[in-house]
């Protein structure tokens, strides 16, 4: 059985885009949930499906903002190339505002507060210890090693 890490891009991917949820069981000596191994098949394939949503996100995203941002760059260099204020439409005035500010705000979120600030102390920790040596398979290697034996097998994830 392989294991795979909870803190990596396949495991947000799947998990945020695909909606992958790692199985579990009611462990009543213990009192809480124990996680049960899942096959790597079904992994993958969540890996795969939030790969693609996070793409028609982010196409969608770049069509919307590729409209609106470039209306207000054409309206701005009017208004350098002519020297005195020119109105906008009011309808793209303010969807272009609210896109920039609607960016701004999502980008500042998801990059600041969930990648950046935990990828910086662990990295910190890391460092900070011994070299690191990779004993963990890789996602990729491990979804190479399924294809090349042809079998999906167990996979468990660690923090």
């Amino acid at each position: 059985m392989d294991t795979l890490r909870k803190k990596s891009l396949h495991f947000r991917l799947a998990h945020t885009y695909a909606r992958f949820e790692v199985p579990a069981n009611w462990d009543m000596n213990e009192g809480k949930w124990v996680e049960t191994p899942t096959d790597f098949c079904s992994y993958a394939r969540a890996v795969i499906a939030g790969i693609v949503i996070a793409l028609c996100i982010t196409l969608i995203g770049g069509i919307f903002a590729s409209i609106t941002i470039g209306d207000f760059i054409a309206w701005v260099s009017i208004l350098i190339t002519r020297g005195y204020f020119v109105e906008p439409e009011p309808g793209a005035l303010i969807t272009m505002i609210v896109s920039i500010i609607g960016t701004a705000l999502y980008l500042f979120h998801k990059f600041m507060i969930n990648i950046y600030k935990p990828w910086k102390e662990a990295r910190r920790d890391r460092l900070a210890q011994e070299p690191i040596v990779i004993k963990e398979p890789t996602f990729l290697g491990t979804w190479y090693k399924s294809i090349k034996e042809k079998a999906c097998f167990s996979i468990k994830f660690t923090e």
